[in-house]
């Protein structure tokens, strides 16, 4: 019997709850807004909202005029006179010439700030041209602008004498003498 009471209050718990949600539900609903206006209601108009107030003076943005800059020239079928026009700015620097030779290769290294390191004390240390050449990933340091196979000789015998000792020569592409300069 008392499974059947215990029953019966279970289920009119539950319907009571539910009653309240479905009331919940219904005083929500009535509270949307309205209806959207039909279509064949006046369209909305502006205006209706009233005035809105000026910017402040220090908030507006002045435009300038710049059609009074520029000169007006006609178009023709001659083209345009492009006397007054100047030319572009020569390159700041000539492209140097370059040639089939050889340089003495002193260093191999992965860092390029260690490579340069190397290059300004070679440059110094042997009076000639040195360079950073990155080749596959590797920082080489290469000295000289040599045409000819002697003259790399002589300069790799120079370059060990001065503590290169692991200096040797390479095939190279170099600047062509006379136009050379440390980089």
């Amino acid at each position: 019997m008392r499974e059947l009471a215990g029953s019966f209050v279970f289920r009119t718990v539950v319907c009571a709850m539910g009653l309240c949600v479905v009331v919940i539900m219904g005083c929500t609903s009535a509270k949307k807004d309205p209806p959207a206006a039909k279509a064949d209601t006046e369209p909305y108009r502006l205006e209706s909202e009233g005035d809105v107030p000026p910017l402040p003076e220090s908030q507006v943005r002045k435009e300038v005029d710049r059609v009074d800059t520029f000169e007006e020239m006609p178009v023709t079928d001659d083209g345009i006179d492009v006397q007054n026009v100047e030319p572009p700015p020569p390159p700041a620097k000539p492209a140097q010439k370059t040639m089939q030779g050889y340089r003495v290769q002193l260093l191999a290294a992965g860092s390029e700030a260690s490579a340069q390191e190397v290059r300004a004390i070679a440059a110094s240390k042997l009076g000639v041209s040195a360079y950073v050449d990155m080749v596959d990933g590797v920082y080489k340091v290469r000295v000289g602008d040599c045409p000819t196979r002697e003259q790399a000789e002589a300069l790799v015998e120079r370059c060990r004498g001065a503590g290169y000792s692991d200096a040797w020569i390479v095939s190279c592409m170099i600047l062509i003498p006379n136009a050379t300069s440390a980089r």
